[in-house]
Order: structure tokens, then C-alpha cells, then sequence
């Protein structure tokens, strides 16, 4: 998110039939050269992804997909 930029995030969730869908949409504002965390980038997606191997083994699929606007994120578990 950004304090200077318009931010939005739109989050769904839905279960049907024993699968359960998570779908994340947000705004992408990126960081100038000149910003200390310029090169940065965090471990969130790494953990999820580990996470889900030993929770859901087999039983999930995540698929992230980024433009220059938005970042999605998709998520669906079978329980």
C-alpha cells in the first residue's frame, strides 16, 4: 500500500463441495531507486508456499500472477 497513491485490496473467499477458493486482488506501487528498501523483497509467499506443502500435501494449488497495476494471488485447498 501506499500513504501517497490510491490502495485497494479485494479479498474472496468461498467453500463449495468441500474445496475452498481464496482469491486476492491488490494495488502494486513500486518503490524508486532512491527508497532503502528498494531491492528488498520479504519471505511471505515462500513460507505459504512451504506451509501449504506440509499442511495440504497434493491438495492445493497456488498461483500468483503480477501485472504493473495489480498483484493476484489464488488459492484452492481441498479439505
Amino acid at each position: 500500500i501506499s500513504l501517497q497513491e490510491k490502495s485497494w485490496v479485494r479479498i474472496s473467499l468461498k467453500e463449495s463441495g468441500r474445496v475452498l477458493y481464496f482469491d486476492v486482488h491488490n494495488s502494486i506501487h513500486r518503490k524508486n531507486a532512491a527508497d532503502p528498501e528498494y531491492q528488498q523483497s520479504g519471505i511471505g509467499l515462500e513460507n505459504v508456499r512451504q506451509r501449504l506443502q506440509l499442511l495440504y500435501p497434493q491438495r492445493h494449488e497456488l498461483v500468483v500472477r503480477e501485472t504493473a497495476q495489480e498483484y493476484f494471488v489464488h488459492l484452492t485447498i481441498q479439505l
